[in-house]
């Protein structure tokens, strides 16, 4: 293949001798010849890294692409986004969506290291007795839900489900690791795990939940905050309602009508139910995000925002520019998906299928 021409953004591999930070540093982006603060909350707070003063030149299409702006900063984990502009990927879950309830095993997070990701995500529950553990589905075949059950029991049910301590351990810092909190009164027991940890830096916390943020805010403040967005409801009657809310806060009969195609795919899928109200979510919400951004993300005092793909629109890029946010879209496993995304502006995307995508992608802008 040809090698690729400036302001082309590369979806490659790590560099050699440095690891990558979701947390400090400049965010990867596919606009401009800028620099964007991608580490902890902007604002001043006793023992974070601050983000230094950096210039903002106005965006530059490339046809339908933006350039990729260049990436700088002084704390040790940003040494990769200083080298290379080029496209980020988190594997999402730890590369476990084929593994029973989304629970990444040490095989599969040993793959993550091995295929160079930037940063590797772990969906963190708790069980009854607080004990930490890495699953991204809420229930167990048995139909209990995680946190109704003692650790030992989970595993009893679930399967080898790996502590949070385990997991840790596979990856051994050698990727930097999004912690993402599912489910009640994780904030909690996490945010006391992250304080007696001596490298809270090599880590980031994401959720939809406001909440659980601000908790993390008091007990782990040196860790990178990020906020997900849709929020996504627990349970379906609260989602009926909040999209429902969302389309007639739109003040727009056409909004109901992906709101009840949504619904009746979900009706007749259950087992896709939560995919198909997020794609709902995500055309609803889509046209009011940006106006949003600056609120959401500042009330929580977010290092960047996690969006759902379907969200993603130039609109919102150029916002966060503004903010100087970093966008993650998640989780996108189509070839289509990764090209319009990135055609917005999003230069960090969420995916189970990495090696794939990065294939599919490797001539894209030639």
């Amino acid at each position: 293949m040809a090698a690729p021409r400036a302001g082309m953004v590369v979806p490659g591999r790590w560099g050699q001798g440095g690891r990558s930070s979701l947390f400090s540093g400049a965010c990867p982006s596919l606009r401009g010849d800028r620099r964007r603060g991608f580490g902890p909350p902007p604002e001043p707070e006793a023992g974070v890294f601050s983000p230094s003063a950096q210039s903002t030149p106005s965006p530059e299409r490339l046809g339908s692409r933006r350039s990729p702006g260049s990436a700088g900063g002084t704390n040790i984990l940003s040494g990769l986004l200083a080298r290379t502009p080029r496209l980020r990927w988190i594997a999402h879950a730890g590369l476990a969506a084929s593994e029973p309830g989304g629970a990444p095993t040490r095989e599969t997070l040993a793959e993550a290291v091995r295929i160079h990701v930037d940063w590797i995500e772990l969906d963190v529950r708790v069980s009854r007795d607080g004990r930490l553990v890495v699953r991204h589905d809420p229930r167990l075949p048995s139909g209990h839900r995680v946190e109704e059950l003692t650790a030992a029991e989970v595993r009893a049910r679930g399967g080898a489900v790996l502590s949070l301590d385990e997991a840790v351990e596979v990856v051994g810092g050698r990727v930097p690791v999004v912690l993402d909190l599912k489910g009640p009164s994780v904030a909690r027991a996490l945010g006391g795990w992250l304080a007696r940890r001596r490298d809270p830096e090599a880590f980031a916390v994401s959720s939809d939940a406001e909440a659980d943020l601000h908790e993390l805010r008091r007990r782990a403040r040196r860790v990178a905050r990020w906020r997900t967005l849709p929020e996504v409801p627990d349970g379906a009657s609260l989602w009926v309602r909040t999209l429902a809310g969302m389309a007639w806060r739109r003040r727009d009969p056409r909004g109901l009508v992906p709101l009840a195609s949504g619904m009746v795919s979900a009706a007749r899928a259950p087992r896709q139910r939560r995919h198909e109200l997020l794609h709902v979510a995500g055309l609803l919400c889509r046209r009011d995000l940006p106006h949003q951004l600056g609120r959401l993300s500042g009330e929580v005092g977010a290092a960047g925002v996690v969006v759902a793909h379907r969200a993603i629109s130039p609109e919102l890029c150029d916002a966060a520019d503004r903010l100087r946010l970093p966008v993650a879209a998640w989780t996108v496993n189509r070839l289509e998906a990764a090209r319009q995304v990135m055609s917005c502006g999003v230069g960090i995307i969420v995916s189970d299928r990495v090696v794939p995508l990065r294939l599919g992608l490797a001539g894209y802008g030639d």
